[in-house]
This record gives structure tokens, sequence and C-alpha cells, in this order.
């Protein structure tokens, strides 16, 4: 596997946000050239290129759906996790005009803000995080026991990197009768998943996440009965998402999820390592340094590291000029001027919050990555409080 390793200048950057973005692997971006030059019919077409071009959406559902877990018959492909995440919202509030949603205080705003949308003739809960990150299921089961038509629980943080326990919030929701939504974007190519039996009815991905296009996703639907279209038009994807596909990002998608497929549990095994060395180098050099949810199950790839009485923003810039590429919450959030919401339901303050910042892995990392990068946070987390201290 090839190492990252992007040059600004004379200097080496190491790059340690991949929970925003992945750099494409060199097979996908072969891949969606060669979709782009040798292999460029429309789907739709009837003529022998058409005719090869549904072959390979075809092969390219079926590459996902294995990464996935997942039968491809069910998966539909998107523009990415966001517009799946919206298409759930708004095929279920044209089944159910005045819909009850709950959905986790951790989720990404392309759930929180379409579920808003679709429950306004209803009533949308918000439910608590225990100080791990973890749902709290007692509030799930309460929510549950008063009504619910829809639960949404995203497999794992971006921020914290937190997995949820998602068979166990299907059991509940199905013994309820409420349907349940996953926004697995961030699991996805990092945890092992089985969608097929994981219990949920919808299940959003993405390929920028595991090193494929941006602009491409996929949803995975248990029953495609339960969705209506998100655009209307020539009547492609089964009628639900009309317009020529996107046959280059379908195939870059695909060679991601082949190259991780073909090497998972190498894969996790390796951003595993990295990420605990970088905390262990971190947590000797910076004592009273503190991970947020540690106790908890994590994806392989992520430190979210809270430094007491140090501006993370501040950090996360003189980190940059150092070379290390780091985020503190969603890269689709990062704008906005406001702590973690995730953050503070898990009990931080805003100051602990404002303290703390994400590192995030990939495969194209390596473990002296971690180490050398470990190090230039203690040191620079040390400069910023001498500077503090003046």
């Amino acid at each position: 596997m090839q190492r990252m390793a992007l040059h600004r200048g004379q200097e080496l950057e190491t790059y340690l946000d991949n929970n925003a973005t992945t750099k494409p692997l060199p097979e996908v971006v072969a891949a969606v050239a060669s979709a782009m030059g040798s292999s460029f019919g429309n789907p739709s077409s009837p003529h022998s290129r058409g005719v090869e071009a549904r072959i390979a959406m075809s092969r390219h559902a079926e590459a996902v759906s294995a990464l996935a877990g997942a039968n491809p018959t069910n998966l539909y492909f998107t523009s990415g996790g966001t517009e799946s995440n919206n298409w759930v919202f708004a095929s279920f509030r044209r089944r159910k005009p005045a819909p009850r949603i709950a959905v986790s205080a951790a989720e990404h705003p392309s759930v929180t803000r379409p579920a808003e949308i679709a429950a306004q003739r209803g009533w949308m809960a918000v439910l608590p995080l225990t100080s791990n990150g973890l749902l709290d299921m007692e509030a799930l089961a309460s929510a549950l026991e008063k009504g619910l038509d829809l639960v949404s629980v995203q497999w794992a943080s971006g921020e914290t990197g937190v997995v949820q326990p998602v068979e166990a919030i299907a059991s509940l929701c199905k013994h309820h009768g409420a349907e349940f939504h996953i926004d697995a974007a961030q699991a996805f190519g990092r945890e092992a998943l089985r969608i097929d039996g994981c219990g949920a009815d919808y299940v959003s991905l993405s390929a920028h996440k595991v090193h494929g296009p941006q602009g491409i996703g996929a949803l995975w639907v248990r029953d495609r009965t339960m969705l209506s279209a998100i655009i209307e038009g020539g009547g492609q994807q089964g009628g639900l998402r009309s317009g020529t596909e996107n046959l280059p990002g379908a195939a870059g998608f695909a060679a991601a999820c082949s190259a991780r497929q073909e090497g998972f549990h190498e894969h996790v095994a390796r951003m595993r390592r990295m990420r605990d060395v970088f905390e262990a180098v971190v947590g000797n050099a910076v004592p009273d340094a503190e991970v947020n949810g540690a106790t908890a199950p994590r994806l392989c790839n992520t430190s979210s590291i809270r430094f007491k009485g140090v501006d993370g923003q501040a950090l996360m810039a003189r980190l940059d000029q150092a070379g290390i590429l780091c985020s503190q919450t969603s890269a689709c959030s990062s704008a906005r001027p406001a702590p973690s919401p995730t953050l503070l339901a898990m009990g931080l303050t805003e100051r602990q919050a404002w303290s703390t910042v994400r590192f995030s892995f990939s495969v194209l990392n390596s473990e002296e990555d971690a180490e050398a990068a470990a190090s230039k946070v203690a040191v620079t987390v040390a400069e910023l409080r001498r500077f503090m201290e003046v």
C-alpha cells in the first residue's frame, strides 16, 4: 500500500484528517479515468456500448455491496452520504406526513436537518448519549414505548470514532414497530459491516471515506417500496433516481471497495496500530490529555483528544504550519462557530469541547507517521501552554 506523502514546499505533510475525506487510491483514479475514456457509454443506450455500461454498473454495485455485506439489488447509487440521508427522510415524509422521529445527539447535519423538516407536522426527539459517546439505550427504549415511526443513528461517529450497538438498536426498533436508518458513512470500510443481517431498514454509504471519489455514495434499503423517487425524469435506477448514472464515480467507488475488501483485516489492524501508537505517545508526553470515548468501542482509525487549557483551533493552526493536518469536528460543520454538539452531549463543557482535536488515520499513513505526528503534537501543546502563561 502506497504511503501518504504530500509535499508542501520543502516540508512533508502528514494528513490525519481522513474522516473528512481520503486520498483516492491509484487504482481508483485509474478506474475513473478508464470509465471516462474507453468505457464512456450511457447505461440507458440500447446499443452495445450502452449494454457494456449497464453491465459495468451492475458489477460496480456488486463490489460496493460485497464490502457492505449487502444484496446489490437493494443498493442505489447517489451523489454521496448527504443525499442518501436526505432521501430516507424525504421518502418517509411522503409515506407518513406527520412522523414521529428520533435521532441521536451525535448525528451529522445531513441527518438532523432533513429529520427536522420531515417532522414539521409531527415531532422529533433527540436521544441523549452516555459520557462515553454511546447512545443512551434506556432513553431510546422510553421513546419507543411512547411511539416512534423512525429512528436514525449513525453506525460510528466521525468525530469520536465511537461505534454504536446498531444490532441492539435495530432489535428494539423492530420490537416497537419503528423503522431504523443507519448513517454508515464513517463505519464503511473500517468496520466489518453485514448490512443484510444488521436489522436496519436503510443504510447510507459514502465513497470518499474509503479512498473512493468524492461525489458518489449509495443507499441500501430493505424494501424498495419504502422509497419514493428522489429525482424524477428518465426513470433510471428503477425509477427512483432519474438521470444518467455516474459511471465514472461508480467505477471509482467499486475500485475502492474491492481494494479494501481484499485486505480488509490487515488494513483495519494497521490503522488500529497507528491510532494506538499515536495515543500512547501523546498520553506519555501530555499526561493530562484525554481521549474522548476511550472506554467505548471505537473506529480503528480515530483519535479524539482534548488538551486541557489549550484552544483546539490554535493547536490545529500550529500543527498545520508544522505539516500535521487534522481537524476539530465534521468538515461539514467546521465553518460554524459553535462547539461540537456530540461532545457537549457526552457531558463535556464548552471549554473542553473547544480544546478537542480529532486525528484520523488511513491505510496511506504509517506507524512512523503516527509516532512522529504525536511527538509534534506534544511539542506544540507545550509551546501553546507556555505562550498562555506569558
